[in-house]
C-alpha cells in the first residue's frame, strides 16, 4: 500500500574531490580520509565525503552538513546538539550514544549504523530513512519523525513518547519494548505482526 511520501533527495557531490586528512581549512568538495578531531563546533562541510574519520566524543555542536557522504566513521558519544544534516548519507558508522538533540535532519539516509543509545530528542527528521540500523535504546522523545522510514531496524526499548509519527513507517523492525503513548501512535505505519504488540501496549482487549 502506498504512503504518498516524498522521495528523499540524494547528496549532490562533484565528480572529483580533493583528498585531505585534516578538518582544517576549506571543507568544500573534499574527501576527508582518516582525520581525527575533538572539536568541530559550528563547522560547515559541503559537497564532501568523510571516510574512516575518528570523531568519538567530539564536540560538534551546531555543525552543518550539506551534500555529504559519511562512511566507516566513529562518531560514538559525539555531541551534535543542534546539528544540521541535509542531503547526507551515513553508512557503516559507529554512532553509539551520539547526541543529536534538537538536530535538523532532512533528506538523510542512515545505513547499517550502530546508533544504540543515540539521543534524537526534539529533533526534526524529514524525508529521511534508517536502514538496517541498530537503534536499540535510542531516544526520540518529542522528535518530529513525520514520514521517516525505518527498514529492518532494531528499535527495541527505543523511546518514541511524545514524538510526531504521522506516516512514520516501522514495518519489519524489531519493536519489543518500544515506548510510545496513545497520542503519538496515530498515523504510525506498522505490519500485521506488530499490531498485536501495539494493542497490548495501548491496553486494547479483543473479546469474542
Amino acid at each position: 500500500m502506498g504512503t504518498n511520501r516524498k522521495h528523499r533527495s540524494l547528496p549532490k557531490l562533484p565528480g572529483t574531490l580533493r583528498d585531505v586528512n585534516t578538518f582544517e581549512g576549506d571543507l568544500d568538495e573534499v574527501r576527508i580520509i582518516g582525520a581525527r578531531s575533538s572539536l568541530l563546533d559550528g563547522m560547515t562541510i559541503e559537497q564532501s565525503a568523510l571516510e574512516r574519520c575518528e570523531l568519538g566524543s567530539c564536540s560538534a555542536r551546531s555543525m552543518k552538513l550539506y551534500d555529504v557522504e559519511i562512511n566507516h566513521c566513529d562518531c560514538a558519544n559525539a555531541d551534535l546538539h543542534n546539528a544540521v544534516f541535509d542531503r547526507t548519507e551515513v553508512q557503516n558508522s559507529k554512532m553509539t550514544g551520539v547526541c543529536l538533540l534538537e538536530a535538523r535532519i532532512k533528506d538523510t539516509l542512515f545505513v547499517s549504523c550502530k546508533c544504540d543509545y543515540a539521543l534524537f530528542r526534539l529533533a526534526r527528521v524529514s524525508f529521511s530513512e534508517f536502514t538496517e540500523c541498530n537503534l536499540r535504546d535510542a531516544d526520540f522523545y518529542g522528535a518530529d519523525l513525520s514520514g521517516t522510514v525505518f527498514t529492518n531496524c532494531d528499535l527495541r526499548n527505543a523511546e518514541f513518547s511524545g514524538a510526531s509519527l504521522a506516516k512514520t513507517d516501522v514495518r519489519g523492525c524489531q519493536i519489543e519494548g518500544l515506548k510510545v503513548n496513545a497520542e503519538a501512535v496515530k498515523g504510525l505505519i506498522i505490519d500485521p505482526s506488530q499490531a498485536i504488540y501495539f494493542m497490548y501496549l495501548l491496553g486494547i482487549k479483543v473479546l469474542r
